[in-house]
């Protein structure tokens, strides 16, 4: 596994986030094919993640650590629908998703939550965009997450937030089923948890 950061430390933002997703990509294709990667491999693509697609440069221990611009957060999200909208590989696509959006040993902290507020957006633009390509990879993420995981329930209120209270829309849940059955299988499922009379009354 060669390193790619002093590389893509060369280009400016926004080009060196996509230079990092296509090279995240291709560090993920063995592991389709049943060849788990190794804890070197794991660090190496955290802190890939953490570098060009979270844009974090602060140290792991930092209390104050450097966040995104909200430009700069709105640059990475419609970066990261294009990507997973792409015609890439489903197993790869989905391997990239579970590497950009589970903390280390499944632990969460704040920087997991403040990730998992970004899914949120994410998924949203995507439901915007309808783009079920990238529905279908949250779809896959919610179900090995757990759809009862108290972050998940937060993702689905921020997704039902915007797009049933600020926006209500009677006919976009029949929209979202056409999109991708699977994503929204899930979401309801975690909406559930919550009991939101906003969402059903909807369906």
């Amino acid at each position: 596994m060669q390193d790619q950061r002093q590389n893509i430390r060369r280009v400016e933002f926004p080009k060196s986030t996509k230079e990092a997703l296509h090279h995240l990509e291709q560090l993920c294709i063995p592991f389709t094919q049943l060849r788990p990667p190794t804890s070197k491999q794991l660090d190496y693509i955290g802190e890939l993640i953490d570098e060009f697609v979270f844009l974090d440069h602060g140290p792991k221990r930092a209390h104050r650590r450097k966040k995104m611009t909200s430009m700069q957060e709105l640059q990475v999200l419609v970066i990261l629908c294009r990507f997973f909208s792409s015609s890439m590989a489903d197993g790869v696509k989905n391997t990239v998703f579970m590497m950009i959006f589970t903390s280390p040993g499944g632990k969460p902290d704040s920087t997991t939550n403040d990730r998992m507020l970004f899914l949120g957006k994410l998924i949203s633009l995507a439901i915007s965009m309808k783009s079920s390509l990238l529905l279908n990879c949250a779809g896959v993420w919610m179900q090995q997450r757990g759809c009862s995981k108290e972050h998940l329930l937060g993702i689905a209120k921020t997704v039902s937030d915007d797009h049933f209270v600020l926006s209500p829309n009677k006919a976009e849940l029949t929209e979202w089923v056409e999109l991708s059955p699977h994503f929204t299988s899930c979401f309801l499922s975690a909406v559930w948890k919550f009991r939101s009379p906003i969402i059903f009354s909807h369906v």
